[in-house]
């Protein structure tokens, strides 16, 4: 694993704030800046893009803070009957022995019917915990009135996920909190199509919680919704996949 030392000590340190807001050009420009890569590495981060924009950005969109692709052994495991259909399941990993039992076994279940899949479900959640300083009936009421609008400010992050078939499925206040005053949370139901969607999850809480504080503090001012955390669920009972051997 290579890093790229900032110096020995905090004083030598640069502390460096907003970076994830930074264009991969500027992120890589700063590395430049601090004298922690050379310019044959800066070519090498470079010719490693790939030269279709399209699927760089998709590339780019996975993590946090990229700059470029980092590449592995790209392996293929054969033989696999999966819902009467024969595939060839490519695996990207340096472990030799997972392609190898992969492909074993895949061969092996091929001869005795395969596998078989059914999707039941693919509704995930999240939620964005607050702290509500004012009556929780006025709370409620707010809700009702702006609901449309909390759903409206993330139209453009949903708009992909609806295209595919998923999005947002339902939007609701719950009392949280085990007895402590004030905390409630913005319960929201997704369906993630054929995605993961934590990042398109994750996305959407965090404009939904923006909006609410900005409402919240239209309607209320002087006592602002406090946002604590907007954050999916690892939760999951209705995302279900039938699989069987």
């Amino acid at each position: 694993m290579h890093t790229f030392p900032s110096g020995n000590n905090m004083e030598d340190a640069h502390i460096v704030r907003g970076f994830s807001r930074l264009s991969r050009i500027e992120k890589l420009k700063w590395l430049e800046k601090q004298g922690l890569i050379s310019e044959k590495n800066l070519r090498t981060i470079h010719s490693h893009l790939h030269p279709d924009r399209e699927f760089q950005e998709i590339y780019s969109d996975i993590s946090e803070n990229t700059v470029s692709n980092f590449f592995l052994p790209f392996g293929l495991a054969p033989n696999f009957l999966i819902n009467g259909d024969l595939h060839t399941i490519p695996m990207v990993t340096e472990e030799s022995s997972v392609v190898a039992a992969a492909s074993h076994a895949a061969r092996f279940w091929a001869m005795h019917g395969g596998f078989h899949a059914e999707v039941k479900n693919t509704l995930k959640t999240g939620q964005v915990h607050f702290r509500w300083p004012g009556h929780e009936d006025a709370l409620y009421s707010l809700f009702r009135q702006i609901r449309g609008r909390l759903l409206g400010s993330v139209s453009t992050i949903t708009r992909r996920m609806e295209d595919r078939g998923g999005g947002i499925e339902s939007l609701e206040i719950r009392k949280t909190g085990n007895g402590l005053p004030g905390l409630f949370q913005l319960f929201v139901t997704f369906r993630t199509a054929d995605a993961m969607g934590a990042n398109f999850i994750n996305s959407a809480l965090e404009a939904m919680a923006g909006e609410f504080r900005a409402v919240a503090e239209e309607r209320f001012p002087g006592k602002p919704a406090e946002i604590i955390m907007s954050i999916l669920s690892n939760y999951t009972p209705d995302c279900l996949v039938n699989c069987r051997v």
